[in-house]
């Protein structure tokens, strides 16, 4: 397959080789000189741009997202990558009826360059161009009861910061229940919407036997190409600073995150929860705010004081009184970093 090709030959470029003869390519791959040939097309045609020459094939750049460069990342995991796609949860969710329950923490991934119908929480559509940004979804098997479910969205959000923090130095902050913010470098200056979480579950009354992650991500999308609707409120990492991003290696970044934490729940689901709720609130820009929380057709005004042990966002009133929110969309009023 050509990720063996291109393996090489990224070898050889990290190695300052240059190019490498098509007869060395043959041998070492056991295939005939036509069949590198092909391979070489194939790249070329994903968008890899490699010189050809008398000293033979060498690999001059490679596409930030591909096939080939997410099998190289993530090569144990079932990946699925499609150009287009109307909806990539749509698709994770009907790969849970094929996939067996037992197995790792990361059963599959969808990933695709662009969709027609993306979604996000409460049928929201999601913008999706494609050549700048991530939209995944990521399949896996948490073992946990359908109450602490909303922790999964939680570790799918934290596990995306972590991520872009470590890839990129921006300081991404964590707004509940599912969005990724980033861009407030003053008091004058709101953070934006960098990103967000969909999920959705597959369960029988006592376990959640699969979860799919939906998670989009504005990475290379300019601020001057972002939807006019959402320019006041959104942003990207190329936006805020300054440079592109690669996008196999996030979400490769973004996977490994994730992992650790399902596989966290699946040995130890209490204390895995009482870590990831201290590791998110230490990113949360909603804990310790006050705010507005809107849901099913009424505000409420009051201090996050929190998140529970099943995911939800703990207000306290200004009369001293405490409510619990499932779901809810939070605007901050005043407070905080």
């Amino acid at each position: 397959m050509p990720a063996g090709l291109l393996g090489i030959l990224k070898s050889a470029k990290g190695a300052g080789r240059g190019q490498i003869p098509g007869p060395e390519l043959s041998r070492t791959l056991g295939i005939t000189r036509s069949a590198v040939w092909k391979q070489i097309t194939r790249l070329r045609q994903n968008g890899y741009k490699i010189d050809a020459g008398k000293g033979g094939y060498g690999l001059v750049e490679s596409p930030d997202l591909s096939a080939e460069e997410l099998r190289l990342l993530l090569p144990p995991v079932n990946i699925i990558y499609k150009k287009n796609l109307g909806s990539t949860n749509g698709l994770a969710l009907s790969l849970c009826e094929k996939l067996g329950r037992e197995g790792p923490a990361i059963a599959a991934s969808v990933i695709a360059d662009s969709q027609g119908a993306g979604r996000g929480r409460l049928g929201r559509s999601w913008q999706s161009p494609p050549g700048a940004n991530i939209y995944m979804s990521i399949v896996f098997r948490p073992a946990m009861p359908p109450r602490r479910a909303p922790l999964l969205a939680l570790a799918a959000g934290l596990a995306s910061a972590l991520a872009i923090r470590a890839q990129t130095g921006l300081d991404v902050r964590l707004k509940w229940p599912n969005d990724l913010m980033a861009g407030k470098n003053s008091s004058k200056r709101k953070s934006k919407k960098l990103g967000g979480i969909l999920l959705e579950l597959r369960s029988d009354p006592d376990n959640v036997l699969f979860a799919v992650a939906g998670i989009g991500i504005n990475v290379n999308i300019s601020r001057k190409d972002l939807p006019r609707n959402l320019k006041a409120k959104a942003t990207s990492i190329l936006a805020e600073t300054g440079r592109k991003a690669n996008r196999a290696a996030l979400i490769a970044s973004i996977h490994k995150e994730l992992a650790h934490w399902i596989e966290r729940f699946r040995k130890n689901p209490e204390k895995a929860g009482a870590a990831l709720l201290k590791a998110y609130s230490g990113l949360s820009e909603t804990i310790g705010k006050e705010i507005l929380v809107h849901t099913e057709g009424k505000t409420y005004k009051g201090t996050a004081s929190g998140i529970d042990g099943e995911g939800r966002l703990l207000l306290r009133t200004k009369l001293g009184g405490r409510l619990t929110f499932s779901t809810g969309d939070v605007l901050k009023v005043r407070g905080g970093r």
